[in-house]
């Protein structure tokens, strides 16, 4: 259950402090975990298996609109005296961005690729020490050589 969220948790998902606060934190779960997200604090609570826990993945999380975007998710259980209730915090990172920047550098370089195949001319593209590291097409067929 949701106790705190800070501004940028607001602006981030859309809802306000009051509709977050006191829900179920699966509101805010994007894909397949929001119906999971339950049964992995009570597994690790019973086992102490730490899966997820001090760790950092990709997720996609849900807004408050239904949409869903990439975020890295890192998780932490808040230290607390022994008979407390056990509290976790989780530290979220809108990837949007990131993996729309990743998205334009595999389309240039798709385009790059393309373009260099598609020469009707010979080209290598070789490393410090001479080695060959590719050639298109252009040059297997005027040298005679496979590309391996």
């Amino acid at each position: 259950i949701i106790e705190m969220v800070n501004k940028a948790a607001v602006k981030q998902f859309g809802w306000s402090r009051d509709e977050l606060i006191g829900h179920n934190i699966s509101m805010v779960t994007g894909g397949d975990h929001a119906e999971k997200h339950d049964g992995y604090i009570k597994r690790f609570l019973r086992t102490g298996e730490r899966r997820v826990m001090g760790k950092s993945r990709e997720l996609v999380a849900r807004r408050k609109d239904g949409t869903e975007f990439p975020i890295e998710l890192g998780l932490t259980e808040v230290e607390s005296d022994e008979g407390e209730v056990r509290r976790f915090c989780g530290f979220i990172k809108d990837l949007t961005s990131r993996k729309a920047y990743e998205a334009d550098i595999v389309r240039k370089q798709s385009l790059t690729s393309g373009i260099i195949e598609a020469s009707f001319d010979a080209m290598f593209n070789i490393n410090e020490k001479g080695v060959i590291q590719m050639v298109n097409g252009a040059a297997s067929k005027q040298f005679g050589w496979t590309r391996e």
